[in-house]
């Protein structure tokens, strides 16, 4: 597995899908230790951009990301090539 961007990417799709909901952008940059959370917004725009992730609003009113099929595609490819 390549460097830091699959590291980052593995363990945001993963969060997602542990997650099985949307989660909001704070929530989610948190539970992957991305600092600074402001940060996060361009990220996950990007992965929306290439199919992995889809955007809805959560019950507040806010940005959310959920997991896209082609986004559990990608993360099952992440965790077999992890162990390379």
């Amino acid at each position: 597995m390549r460097g830091p961007r699959n590291s980052l990417k593995l363990k945001t799709l993963a969060m997602l899908s542990r997650a099985g909901r949307a989660m909001e952008v704070p929530e989610l940059a948190v539970s992957v230790s991305y600092f600074p959370v402001d940060g996060f917004y361009p990220y996950c725009r990007r992965l929306e951009r290439w199919g992995l992730l889809a955007t809805m609003k959560s019950a507040g009113g806010k940005l959310a990301y959920t997991l896209t099929e082609r986004g559990r595609g990608r993360l099952a490819w992440l965790q077999r090539n992890a162990l390379r």
